[in-house]
């Protein structure tokens, strides 16, 4: 016997309508509707159905396994869905982080390319550069005045030592 007929079956014996049912499970009527009527297009996604099945056997009082083992024949027949098996492991369409994604090679093939020509230009400017380092200026030191005296205007002017050479 179907699942939706076997649960419909179960709620008229019970004596029980589909606006009681829907209160009880939080299921819209439609959907319970939709259900008994097995009218598997018109429901959202396997997964949801499946709830809505155990919920509502647990109302009614039932055991929801042999329904949910039922109802998994009847979509298993009748799903277009893709079966787990047919799923692709590696997807078809690269993720997106892939979809422009640089080759390590290449990022080591530019690298080097880049270090090469650091070394080319370093090594050219090496070639033409001068060594001699310009002269330096000699050094002298000025000659500098200290005030000796308390006296305002008296300067006292002091040679620096002289460098025999």
């Amino acid at each position: 016997m179907p699942v939706g007929k076997r649960l419909a079956d179960a709620r008229r014996a019970q004596g029980r309508q589909l606006p009681e049912i829907e209160r009880e499970t939080r299921i819209m009527r439609r959907m319970l509707d939709a259900l008994e009527a097995e009218r598997w297009d018109d429901l959202p996604a396997p997964v949801y159905v499946k709830g809505y099945i155990q919920n509502y056997a647990t109302v009614l009082g039932l055991d929801a396994t042999p329904l949910l083992e039922e109802y998994a024949q009847d979509i298993g027949q009748n799903s277009s869905l893709p079966q787990l098996a047919d799923i692709p492991e590696r997807t078809l369409v690269p993720h997106r982080l892939e979809l422009h994604a640089i080759p390590r090679a290449v990022w080591i093939a530019v690298l080097a390319g880049v270090l090469v020509m650091v070394l080319l230009i370093w090594g050219i400017s090496a070639l033409f550069r001068d060594d001699e380092l310009p002269p330096t200026p000699p050094t002298t030191t000025p000659s500098t005045s200290i005030d000796t005296s308390a006296s305002p205007g008296v300067t006292e002017t002091v040679e620096p030592p002289t460098t025999t050479e």
